[in-house]
């Protein structure tokens, strides 16, 4: 996870813009590094980050994620990293960390959904704990100005906090700045009297998810699939058509289909969804495959109200993690040569399943769907290990309160 989305927070040299959703990065709408940043010594800049309170007695490890879109990168355009130092800081006296979740207490802006909305005022109950070795004598803590704050209100006083007492919670009234479905980033500056103890952030999502469709394939018994999702195959005899087995996310099925050798067209569709009104809904599902790198693979597809099913991006949609990897070749004889696709293989994350999310289509909402899976396969060489699987599919609805409500509310 993110180092902010895990209980961490930046001391020195932290993420500096948002990256766009409107080119398909795999990091869409993420707080990242962007742009350039070369004003140290040799074009280097120091970061420095507090790690979570729940990484201590763990191992951990870290990971650097450069991701890139499809407008085109300039030739001089690279990530370089060096002087990787990890320290322990023992210390006496008091040690305050956060002690999330955060709980949303009062919101001006009807109906509540006890969550933070764009420009409404909220009052939110920020928790520490002292995980020291001496109690604080005067804590006081400040919300801070920035990351999606907007007209914080006064400081508060957490007094005396116990050594590895429970966590105490102040309540701060500030305004919450972006769109709807953005993560805020809201960061408390502590002092002890005279003593600064930095600064502990708290992450919080923009809007409340309702669960509208979930399905991990487990509650069958293999190869049959859950009721309602339908496997055709319109072209070709091979594969067999998509059914539920072994090797998944959450024991003990997926869904998958195997290669083929032949021109095919393989395709699951999922049961009608009902979505309703909301600011956006999201779709995201594990996701495995090992197709002939760009001569097979799979897309993602929609139907909406009832329509004819169009690839999910040309129906509007937007990739938020886990997009398509390549263009399938068009003398392939795939039925989906041309396209955008799933294709090569890709099962580098734990159990060789990675996540994607899309966004779907602004014209989804208030209306029913069908999700297809759809595997293309040319005439030629298919791998014996081909396979495509799929679990956990989850499709939320994310609402904010659109309520007319700014800084005056």
């Amino acid at each position: 996870t993110d180092i902010l989305a895990s209980g961490g927070h930046f001391l020195e040299g932290g993420y500096n813009g948002t990256i766009s959703a409107s080119f398909f990065s795999p990091i869409a709408g993420r707080n990242a590094w962007t742009g350039t940043q070369a004003v140290g010594a040799q074009h280097f800049i120091l970061t420095r980050v507090d790690l979570p309170p729940s990484a201590s007695e763990h191992d951990v490890r870290l990971r650097w994620r450069a991701a890139f879109d499809l407008s085109g990168s300039p030739a001089v355009a690279g990530w370089r990293i060096d002087d990787v130092t990890l320290s322990i800081m023992t210390c006496c006296g008091a040690q305050i960390a956060g002690a999330p979740p955060a709980s949303v207490q009062e919101e001006s802006c009807a109906p509540s959904n006890s969550a933070p909305d764009p420009d409404e005022t909220i009052v939110v109950g920020f928790p520490l704990q002292n995980v020291g070795d001496q109690a604080s004598t005067d804590l006081t803590a400040t919300l801070l100005a920035g990351g999606g704050v907007l007209a914080p209100g006064p400081a508060q006083s957490y007094g005396s906090l116990l050594r590895g007492g429970p966590s105490v919670s102040r309540s701060f009234r500030f305004v919450p700045s972006g769109e709807c479905g953005e993560a805020i980033d809201v960061t408390l500056e502590l002092r002890d009297g005279a003593v600064d103890l930095g600064r502990r952030s708290f992450h919080l999502a923009m809007g409340s998810p309702e669960i509208l469709f979930s399905e991990n394939f487990d509650g069958v018994a293999a190869p049959a699939l859950p009721s309602g999702w339908i496997p055709t195959r319109p072209l070709g005899a091979t594969p067999s058509l998509w059914a539920s087995g072994f090797l998944s996310v959450s024991v003990p099925n997926s869904a998958f289909t195997r290669g083929s050798s032949a021109a095919s067209d393989n395709r699951l569709d999922s049961p009608v969804i009902p979505v309703g009104a909301g600011d956006f809904a999201e779709l995201s599902f594990r996701n495995r495959y090992e197709f002939e790198s760009g001569y097979d693979g799979g897309v993602l597809e929609i139907s909406i109200g009832g329509a004819a099913f169009t690839d999910i991006l040309e129906a509007g949609g937007s990739f938020l993690d886990g997009g398509y990897s390549r263009t399938l070749a068009l003398a392939s004889g795939n039925p989906l040569a041309g396209r955008r696709a799933w294709s090569g293989t890709r099962s580098d994350a734990s159990p060789g399943f990675v996540t994607t999310r899309v966004r779907l289509p602004a014209s989804a909402l208030g209306q029913t769907i069908r999700i297809r899976w759809r595997a293309g396969f040319d005439a030629a060489f298919s791998p014996q290990s081909a396979i495509w699987r799929i679990d956990n599919v989850l499709l939320t609805l994310t609402r904010c309160c659109n309520q007319p409500c700014h800084l005056a509310c």
